[in-house]
């Protein structure tokens, strides 16, 4: 029941000076048991919820809203993710430039994550392409999705939506919240 805003990083203390690179929710390195539900995070300049190495963990009900990532989930050759459930969730990219959701792997092993269903993968000026996912790990192969193609490839999401609407302007979209 958090409401994370305006989150714009700084790359000060970083090797990446200038860097945007805020989380709204952040699990690093081998999360485990931890519930995420009911969250709204909005306006931030990375990843509106990043979890690093996870498994054993629950994501429902939760809105992500105009930020770079969604949902970036991660791993290495070192460590499976498993066991996550991701369900009736919002991740809404504003514009053009941002993600629904980006998934890395280096085992090609999307389908043994757990539940991930019913989510909304929403970018309304343009839902041909919202999930990126690197099946074989970073630095191999970009994977860009529509929905569509994201269920076929993946074996998830198998009830999911897009954008129940298209826009010409981000000037039609309305975020509002309830404190």
């Amino acid at each position: 029941y958090n409401t994370v805003f305006n989150g714009v990083g700084n790359g000060e203390g970083t090797n990446v000076l200038g860097s945007t690179r805020a989380q709204g929710i952040f699990l690093d390195v081998y999360p485990s048991g931890f519930q995420i539900f009911n969250n709204t995070v909005a306006n931030v300049g990375y990843a509106g919820m990043f979890l690093q190495f996870p498994h054993d963990i629950g994501i429902q009900n939760n809105t992500m809203y105009n930020t770079a990532i969604a949902l970036l989930v991660k791993s290495d050759a070192s460590t499976y993710i498993r066991n996550l459930t991701i369900q009736n969730n919002i991740f809404f990219g504003k514009d053009l430039t941002q993600m629904s959701l980006k998934v890395i792997t280096a085992y090609n092993d999307i389908s043994s994550f757990g539940s991930i269903d019913n989510n909304y993968y929403a970018r309304p000026m343009d839902d041909n392409i919202v999930i990126n996912a690197l099946p074989n790990g970073e630095g191999v192969t970009d994977n860009y999705y529509n929905l569509a193609g994201w269920q076929t490839s993946s074996g998830v999401d198998g009830h999911s939506k897009k954008s129940p609407k298209t826009i010409t302007t981000t000037n039609d979209l309305s975020f509002g919240y309830n404190e």
